[in-house]
This record gives C-alpha cells, sequence and structure tokens, in this order.
C-alpha cells in the first residue's frame, strides 16, 4: 500500500510545475504540446524526477542486491534460503535488462535535452525522439513477454489451437 500510494503521490506532484510555470507550448513543427526545450530549473527537475531516481534506485537495489546474495552465498545456510535470494537476483536481472533498454533507446532524447542547453535542437527534435521512445516500449514489450513464462505459454497455446475453418469449394 505505500508503495502504491507513494507512486500517486508522485505522480499527482510530478505536473505541477509544469503547470504553474506555464512550461507547455505548442510547437507547430511537431504538432505537439511540450515543454520547451531550454536550459531552466523545469527541464533538469524532469531530468531528475523521471529519469535519475528511478535509474539510481534500480541501481541501487541491484547493487546491494548482488552483495547481499554474494554474502549469503558464502555462509552456511539452508538451501531454499539461498535458492529463493538467487531467484530475487534473477529477477532483480530482468529488471535492469529492461532499464538498460529504456535507457539506450531513450539516449536520443537525452541528447536533444542536454543539446538544447547549448544550441537549438534540430526541426524535428521531438518526432525523432519519440520514435526512439516507441520503438523502446515495443522493445520492453517484447522482452516482457519473454519473461513472464505463463503469458508466454498461455498466448502461444491460443495461437497454435486457433481453429482452422475450411471453406467447402462451389461447384
Amino acid at each position: 500500500m505505500f508503495l502504491i500510494c507513494s507512486t500517486w503521490i508522485c505522480g499527482i506532484i510530478y505536473p505541477i510545475p509544469l503547470i504553474l510555470t506555464n512550461q507547455i507550448q505548442y510547437h507547430v513543427n511537431d504538432q505537439t504540446c511540450q515543454m520547451p526545450l531550454i536550459f531552466s530549473f523545469i527541464t533538469i527537475f524532469n531530468v531528475t524526477y523521471a529519469y535519475l531516481l528511478p535509474m539510481g534506485s534500480i541501481i541501487l537495489l541491484y547493487w546491494k542486491m548482488v552483495r547481499y546474495v554474494h554474502e549469503i552465498s558464502q555462509r552456511v545456510l539452508p538451501v531454499n534460503t539461498v535458492l529463493r535470494a538467487q531467484r530475487d537476483l534473477k529477477m532483480i536481472r530482468r529488471i535492469v535488462m529492461l532499464v538498460s533498454i529504456l535507457v539506450a533507446l531513450g539516449l536520443p532524447y537525452t541528447i536533444f535535452v542536454f543539446m538544447s542547453f547549448f544550441t537549438t535542437p534540430p526541426k524535428y527534435s521531438f518526432r525523432i525522439a519519440f520514435i526512439f521512445v516507441d520503438v523502446s516500449l515495443a522493445s520492453v514489450m517484447i522482452v516482457l513477454f519473454q519473461f513472464t513464462e505463463p503469458l508466454k505459454t498461455s498466448i502461444m497455446k491460443m495461437i497454435r489451437t486457433r481453429p482452422i475453418i475450411i471453406v467447402p469449394a462451389m461447384t
């Protein structure tokens, strides 16, 4: 409940600085309403809030989990404790892989943000960045499909057991 409530609170708090400072503008070239890419407190707030805090917390969690598994594997513990920790580590490794996909394919958008601090970004920078964001989301969906064995089995069963309708030839 704490994590769900904190997620809702963060989701509600996030747009408040954007709305209060009138940072959302219509871009004619991209035909979207976006925050302009300029060097400002709001841009740094967005990068920190949407990118650095989640990535940093995931990396910290993974690092602590790796240390924990390494530490308990050195001690003599019941096998189920070690296996559970290794299973948790495998789950976190998958999360890190998903985050790596998002980071790698979100790189063009990040480049445009940093480019805007020093110069004007290209004319269609949002469109270019959103193509990469869309590809990254599709890639994450494919990876999640591969990781989630019950979902994968269920969908593959549905694909394989489709009824084949044979239409008799008219004579």
